[in-house]
């Protein structure tokens, strides 16, 4: 440690180096610090990862046109989402105009007020209905899908 003929700094000098190095030195002696650390973590790792790989259920439907039933879903999904703005928005501009009527002793507080509260009423009731709307969707697929399902295994017998 010492080069160029200096004294070794010591504890009280200020190097953080030194200070570092000599605590992992004094770690390693009383054995608080063990070298295996890491391959401890990397076992902890590998074992969390086979346990989410159990908790999560497969992706995959059993269905010989799952690509297809997840795309027309997409689609769907999709479609709809585009139409919830030009909702929201609607739904926004009623509040607006019934908060300005409710509230016109204090105009400008209640076109706010009535306004983001229509905006979040119609944005809430907009997504229940989708999601309604999605799940009839995948009900219907699935039957289109066991009946076609059902009509090739009758015809490969």
């Amino acid at each position: 440690m010492a080069t160029n003929n200096q004294p070794p700094p010591d504890l009280l000098s200020g190097s953080i180096r030194f200070a570092q190095t000599s605590m992992r030195f004094l770690g390693d002696a009383v054995g608080l610090i063990d070298s295996d650390d890491e391959d401890e973590t990397e076992v902890g790792k590998e074992e969390e990862k086979k346990k989410q790989e159990k908790e999560t259920p497969e992706d995959t439907l059993k269905l010989p046109d799952a690509e297809r039933h997840r795309r027309e879903l997409l689609a769907k999904k999709k479609r709809l989402k585009e139409g919830r703005a030009a909702k929201k928005a609607a739904g926004g501009v009623g509040g607006a105009i019934l908060g300005g009527l409710i509230l016109a002793p204090v105009f400008p507080i209640g076109i706010l007020i009535g306004g983001t509260a229509g905006a979040a009423i119609t944005n809430k009731v907009s997504k229940h209905n989708e999601k309604r709307k999605i799940k009839k969707l995948d009900r219907r697929l699935l039957a289109k899908q066991e009946k076609q399902l059902k009509v090739d295994q009758t015809t490969l017998s």
